[in-house]
């Protein structure tokens, strides 16, 4: 049986989980296009939840979850830019990240973006 991918706002103990996952897809997927000097530059050795609360501050954050298993997120600035746009290394490929955009698309068409 296929489970169902929700898309929601962010919770705040989603933000280990988010935290973790940014660190993880860094150092997994995206050390294919960057140097190793920059994915530490990008990604500290340590997983940093604080400074993903204080990042995402002010911004709409939304989370894919499945069964309760955060596998991608991404967020929208109060001047309608996308910081964060992730997906989980192994969940890639599968239309999470466009479920997500999309997400954000309807958040921006119905709020005040500068």
């Amino acid at each position: 049986m296929r489970r169902m991918i929700t898309i929601r706002e962010l919770l705040p103990d989603d933000l280990e989980a988010i935290a973790r996952l940014f660190h993880e897809t860094v150092r997994a997927i995206n050390c294919r296009d960057y140097t190793p000097a920059q994915i530490a530059a990008w990604a500290a050795p340590e997983v940093d939840a604080d400074s993903f609360r204080r990042r995402l501050a002010g911004t709409r954050t939304v989370v894919a979850d499945d069964a309760g298993q955060v596998i991608g997120f991404a967020n929208l600035t109060t001047d309608g830019l996308i910081d964060f746009l992730f997906v989980h290394a192994e969940r890639q490929g599968k239309g999470i990240a466009s479920r997500l955009l999309a997400t954000l698309v309807e958040i921006a068409a119905t709020t005040d973006i500068n």
